[in-house]
């Protein structure tokens, strides 16, 4: 995690800075910083609208806001892989998630 911080941090103009921002979300998520994750996947969906990282980090940020319980944020996000990348091997999963939102909060 140090190294993507520090490609972040000193080298702002790299070329994969998605990948890096996206790399860092999922060190954060696996160290169970969420609040940390949700900032580097929300980067990644904003700033590189058409990076190969930005259906992951839509799902990943969705997955995250569902096991918190924040099923509305849980819900835009995975509506969002939906309508943005139809074409993703997320969608089926996502679709999935969402019908469990569904029954979480009683559609």
């Amino acid at each position: 995690m140090l190294y993507f911080n520090q490609l972040k941090d000193n080298y702002t103009s790299y070329s994969e800075m998605d990948y890096v921002r996206y790399s860092l979300g999922r060190c954060y998520e696996a160290q169970k910083v969420y609040s940390l994750a949700h900032v580097e996947y929300e980067y990644v969906i904003d700033q590189f609208k058409d990076s190969q990282w930005c259906d992951d980090a839509c799902y990943r940020n969705g997955y995250i806001y569902f096991s918190e319980h924040r099923f509305r944020k849980a819900k835009r996000q995975l509506n969002m892989l939906l309508e943005r990348y139809p074409a993703s091997p997320l969608v089926e999963q996502a679709q999935y998630n969402l019908e469990k939102i569904g029954n979480a909060v009683g559609k």
